[in-house]
């Protein structure tokens, strides 16, 4: 398929929407050349670079709140959204204002068009989206910058970072797989493609094929590389909860005493993960960092839409889980704090994208509700809410426990009227962030009216 010589439209209140046409296509040379237009922006930026399939959004705000609490002007670039575009680009503690994304939105597009009219290919949404964040945190002159990778890692639209001074891997499973390959081992090659030269590597890997990728590409690049799985390994645990834990542990020869607010398994090694980082990094100096100040960070550090408890009485519990390990991670972890009798009292409100691994994830999640509201976040990626029901039938459920209610909100009303009528104890939202985003405020409204 080529883009070449395709006109871009200028209509229509959203201008990124008209870049949607040209897809996800992985590749650098679109991305390159945008940038050269822009006059090179990510040259001049301090990048911590942040891949992997699961934990990379909640290393990114560990990393985020850590560095602001040290006093650095810091950006942070991250995907998807929850509830407004502008939360993916966020400098010094507040996002991107609609005046400054419109202005930069306007430049980038005017770029992207120069680019097609010679004869170039256009960049997709996501190129563009990365292009306005680079060129932003370059004019808000951000003394550094973390950068989430979109998909992948090699191809991602993010990797024309040349010289980042810490790139970070997260945990590794099986997501994406028609454009990242179809085994771990592939998909570890893809993500192990931000892997710089000399540029220390922290990885929270523990699924050995892919950790044995990943560290052959760090010893060919001779990149200075700590396994943060490892390090997770030594620590001791005194609490942990559906609020977060508390822990200890040794990073590089320095005592840590740890506490989260965010809450799941996966809290520790990610946590973990953004301390190692930020430990060698002042160790080395690349950072200037106070460790009681990298502490009240990782504490204050806060991932909405993942495993977030809006209530306890009613139970409302809000989590993306969009794809095997994270669904794991939400039914593990609410088991853990509520129990499986409790949870048989609650509706599961499930939505997904159809390339998910459907079963996998509804195996997960089937213990989290008695009965299940089947529904189609807005998004054209969408999963028919009749193939889940299916699903969930496959998998056992009766069909008498399913609701098929296509849209989210209604979905959302419907499970607050039986709780208020004493029909259900609680809600549980998951199965992908679009679903979360398209209901968060409304059920934060629906707690408030019960709270009256």
């Amino acid at each position: 398929m080529t883009l070449k010589g395709k006109r871009l439209s200028k209509t229509g209140p959203d201008k990124l929407k008209d870049f949607q046409r040209f897809g996800s296509v992985l590749g650098l040379e679109r991305m390159e050349k945008l940038l050269s237009k822009l006059g090179n922006p990510e040259k001049e930026l301090k990048v911590i670079h942040v891949a992997g399939t699961n934990g990379k959004g909640s290393i990114c705000h560990y990393l985020y709140s850590s560095l602001l609490e040290n006093g650095y002007k810091a950006g942070m670039f991250i995907s998807p959204y929850l509830e407004r575009f502008n939360e993916r680009i966020q400098f010094s503690g507040e996002h991107i204002s609609d005046g400054d994304l419109e202005e930069l939105t306007d430049r980038v597009v005017k770029a992207s068009e120069s680019l097609v009219e010679d004869g170039e290919d256009s960049p997709t949404e996501f190129e563009v989206i990365t292009a306005i964040a680079l060129l932003y945190f370059k004019e808000k002159n951000a003394d550094v910058v973390i950068l989430e990778v979109g998909l992948g890692g090699r191809g991602d639209s993010t990797n024309v970072i040349e010289k980042p001074i810490m790139t970070i891997i997260g945990s590794i499973s099986y997501d994406h797989m028609d454009r990242l390959g179809g085994t771990i081992e592939e998909i570890a090659m893809e993500k192990a493609g931000i892997i710089k030269k000399r540029c220390p590597l922290v990885t929270a890997i523990d699924d050995k094929a892919a950790f044995d990728v990943v560290a052959k590409v760090a010893e060919e690049k001779g990149a200075p590389f700590i396994d943060g799985n490892a390090v997770a390994g030594r620590a001791q645990i005194s609490v942990s909860s559906i609020h977060g834990m508390k822990y200890s542990v040794r990073i590089l020869g320095d005592e840590y005493h740890v506490e989260t607010s965010m809450a799941g398994e996966f809290q520790l090694l990610n946590s973990v993960t953004a301390l190692t980082a930020l430990e060698y990094m002042r160790e080395k100096s690349i950072l200037r960092l106070n460790k009681d100040d990298i502490l009240k960070g990782i504490k204050k550090a806060f991932n909405p839409g993942r495993l977030e408890i809006l209530s306890r009485e009613p139970l409302v519990i809000l989590d993306g889980a969009h794809n095997q390990d994270s669904s794991r991670v939400l039914r593990n972890a609410a088991l853990k704090a509520f129990g499986e009798e409790a949870l048989k009292n609650c509706i599961l409100i499930i939505g997904m994208m159809a390339d998910k691994e459907v079963d996998k994830i509804m195996k997960n999640l089937l213990p989290l509700g008695g009965r299940y509201f089947v529904c189609e976040p807005e998004n054209p990626r969408r999963a028919d809410g009749e193939v889940l029901r299916k699903s969930l039938i496959g998998l056992g459920v009766d069909d008498n426990d399913i609701e098929v209610i296509k849209f989210p909100k209604e979905a959302v009303s419907r499970a607050f009227e039986e709780i208020r009528s004493g029909k259900a104890a609680g809600v549980i939202v998951a199965g992908s962030l679009y679903l979360v985003g398209e209901v968060r405020s409304q059920a934060i409204e629906e707690v408030k009216d019960l709270e009256v």
